[in-house]
């Protein structure tokens, strides 16, 4: 017979994980949040000093939750179509078992 595609049992699991990643990628977004938050409170609003501050802030912060948010997308995204191709594959598997069962 031709080449066999085999799906590994524990597949599902390993795309799973990707779910855990996402979920601490978001976890890390959210605390990159409450740092900028933080740091805007503590800069304060009363001299050139804190304007400085919160420019420089400002600068850096836009990368950091563009970056962050990409992965939590990416992360996502995989996952979704992981977890299809895991059931399709054990669909088609229980089909051809189903059709060889018959013949």
């Amino acid at each position: 017979m031709g080449n066999n595609f085999v799906v590994p049992e524990d597949l599902l699991k390993h795309f799973a994980m990707l779910g855990n990643a996402q979920h601490n990628v978001q976890d890390a977004a959210n605390y990159w949040q409450e740092l900028t938050t933080e740091l805007n409170a503590a800069a304060g609003t009363d001299d050139d000093t804190a304007t400085q501050i919160k420019a420089q802030a400002n600068q850096l912060n836009p990368d950091v939750p563009n970056l962050i948010s990409g992965l939590t997308q990416l992360f996502g995204l995989t996952q979704d179509k992981a977890g299809k191709f895991v059931q399709d594959a054990a669909h088609t598997d229980q089909a051809g078992t189903s059709l060889a069962q018959k013949l």
